[in-house]
């Protein structure tokens, strides 16, 4: 005959399966009707209702294991019901709050309802602790067997949704985590998507640094091809710097406000190594995975096209001189492939490149000063290289040297 997969066991489930519930009570209930009008013997509607408890009973591991499975899925998925009934309070003003009130509240294929429709599956199945309702039930019209067929149907008809409506709410949480990042910043901007510039920023800063201590700086990259060495003392703010810029675009790309003044992009995908690690586990020295981070940038520029770089001190894993060469070397790769972006780094030969090929490397530098044996710092972002640095005072400082 036609045969169904049954969701709930996995098992190919009958027609005379799923007619049995409905035809075997239809028979036992005119044979009772008979019995009442003494065209049958007692015994007989009896017999039917034996059969029938008979017939629950065979199928009783399988109606448990039904009710286990959906009371753990009710439990995996049940503040999704909540989250779904509050969507339902909401009015949607968006085109894409629409489209998520729609996938969730659809009368016809809409989890609101589905869910309601399920939860009453369960409610019944929980009914099964009661022995005298269940035995009375199941011999009056076989009622587990009802329950189990209610239930694969219910998946037959929402399984396929499911994905669907678990995505709805990942992008409802997605639009609430934006929309409550631009609450508590009111002062961040709006960022704008800009064809004509990659990145140009006005008093950037980092949004983790609190209001009161953050330092802004503006900031722009014209083009692909356009990179911007960063050099400055320890402690200077270039890897704070580098970090402000790589999460405000990533804020951007995501549709939050960013920790800024103003702020102009063109959505690029962002490649960054700033905390490159060795591997002893798979025999990767400091220096190798650097050199396969690099090579992961290289690969990725090839297959992503237009992409925006953000560097702190690549290749540390080496000697001074061959760093030197190495990081020079690489950098004049870079103009050959279609990206931009920030080098931070404390070689301030690398500076040369920008007289070797203005237009393509522009020199920035975090300047410090001192007073006395004091070291100042401004955290300001100024054009050159940098002149001063502090690592001997500061091992003096602390009685190192």
């Amino acid at each position: 005959g036609e045969w169904h997969r049954d969701p709930v066991n996995g098992r190919r489930r009958s027609r005379a399966r799923r007619v049995l519930p409905y035809l075997l009570p239809a028979i036992v209930l005119a044979a009772w009707v008979l019995a009442a009008c003494a065209l049958l013997p007692c015994s007989v509607p009896l017999v039917g209702v034996v059969i029938m408890l008979g017939i629950v009973a065979f199928h009783g591991r399988e109606i448990q294991r039904a009710a286990s499975r959906l009371d753990h899925f009710i439990r995996a998925l049940g503040t999704l019901h909540e989250v779904i009934e509050t969507v339902a309070g909401i009015e949607p003003r968006s085109r894409a709050t629409r489209e998520i009130h729609a996938c969730l509240l659809d009368e016809g294929t809409g989890a609101r309802k589905a869910f309601s429709t399920l939860y009453r599956i369960l409610e019944m199945f929980d009914q099964r602790g009661n022995i005298l309702a269940t035995i009375l039930l199941n011999g009056i019209y076989m009622r587990d067997l009802h329950l189990l067929e209610h239930l694969a149907r219910w998946q037959e008809r929402h399984a396929a949704s499911i994905p669907a409506w678990i995505d709805a709410i990942g992008e409802l949480d997605a639009l609430a985590s934006v929309a409550n990042h631009a609450f508590n910043h009111p002062d961040h901007t709006t960022p704008v998507i800009e064809e004509r510039t990659l990145l140009k920023g006005v008093a950037i800063g980092h949004p983790l640094i609190p209001a009161g201590e953050r330092v802004t700086n503006d900031f722009e990259v014209a083009r692909p091809g356009e990179f911007h060495v960063i050099t400055g003392a320890n402690m200077a703010g270039k890897s704070t710097f580098l970090r402000a810029v790589g999460v405000n675009l990533v804020l951007a790309r995501a549709g939050c406000v960013v920790c800024a003044a103003a702020f102009a992009f063109r959505p690029a995908p962002l490649f960054s190594s700033m905390r490159t690690a060795d591997n002893l586990a798979r025999g990767t020295s400091y220096f190798h995975a650097e050199l396969l981070r690099l090579k992961q940038l290289v690969d990725m520029a090839a297959s992503e096209g237009e992409l925006f770089i953000i560097l702190d001190e690549i290749l540390k894993g080496t000697n001074s001189v061959d760093k030197l060469n190495g990081s020079l070397r690489f950098l004049e790769k870079l103009r050959s492939l279609p990206i931009a972006g920030i080098i931070a780094t404390h070689d301030l030969e690398l500076g040369r490149l920008a007289d070797a090929h203005p237009g393509s490397y522009l020199n920035h530098c975090f300047e410090i000063s001192h007073q006395g044996e004091e070291i100042v710092h401004d955290y300001k972002l100024r054009p050159g290289v940098c002149r001063n640095m502090n690592a001997s005072i500061l091992l003096q400082k602390m009685n190192l040297c």
